[in-house]
This record gives C-alpha cells, sequence and structure tokens, in this order.
C-alpha cells in the first residue's frame, strides 16, 4: 500500500493519527491499525453513516475488535451547524493517559484541516 498516515499529534509518547473515511476504505483503515499498532478511536457524536455502512459503530466493532472504541465525548455537538464543540474534550485525556497504543481517530471528514478531529 503506497498510502501513508502521518501522525498529526504525539502525546505521551504515543503517536495520533488522523482518518477520514470520506474517500478511503475499511481495508486500508485495517492495514493503517495492524502497520502502526494503533487502537480507533472514532470520533463521531453518532458512529453510523447511511452513505459507508461499512464504517457503522456494528460494523466497525466486528471488525476491529478490541482496537475500536468510540468516543463519544470526542463527537462534535456542532456538526450540523458549523463550528465545532466537543461534547466531552476531557475524555481525550482521561483516555489517552491510559491507552498504550498509538490512537488513529476517525470521522468522516476527508480534510483534517476542515475536521473536529484536529480539536480533539
Amino acid at each position: 500500500m503506497r498510502i501513508k498516515l502521518k501522525p498529526v499529534k504525539v502525546d505521551s509518547g504515543k503517536k495520533v493519527y488522523s482518518f477520514g473515511y470520506s474517500k478511503r476504505g475499511l481495508e486500508e483503515l485495517q492495514f493503517f491499525v495492524r502497520k502502526h499498532n494503533a487502537v480507533v478511536w472514532d470520533t463521531r457524536l453518532k458512529p453510523f453513516s447511511k452513505f459507508r455502512p461499512d464504517f457503522n459503530r456494528r460494523n466497525l466493532e466486528e471488525e476491529l475488535g478490541e482496537n475500536y472504541v468510540w468516543c463519544e465525548g470526542l463527537g462534535n455537538l456542532n456538526y450540523k451547524i458549523g463550528g465545532v464543540k466537543l461534547k466531552d474534550p476531557q475524555q481525550w485525556y482521561d483516555v489517552c493517559a491510559q491507552e498504550e497504543r498509538n490512537i488513529i481517530l476517525i470521522c468522516i471528514c476527508g480534510e483534517y484541516s476542515k475536521c473536529h478531529r484536529r480539536e480533539s
């Protein structure tokens, strides 16, 4: 696979990656989970997609098992009206402090610079 995933943050020695799935597949995400010894944090307020059912919470739980965590607190309360207001940003600090693996933050947004993942 040629596409690379570059870390967007390093926190407590862990690398944090960002993955927008609007134009990417589940197989690519699975590849990065293995390659980077990472856990996927689903940062969507509502973890389902009409357009990409392969990225629905149930499917991700089945496909990724213990490598998937829904982080509702990192969901954007303003996703429908614009702007960013995370539901419970403290969740980032609490869970990240306990996580031993690298982290891949996911949501549908294709452009990290315009996504709430950059606030997580």
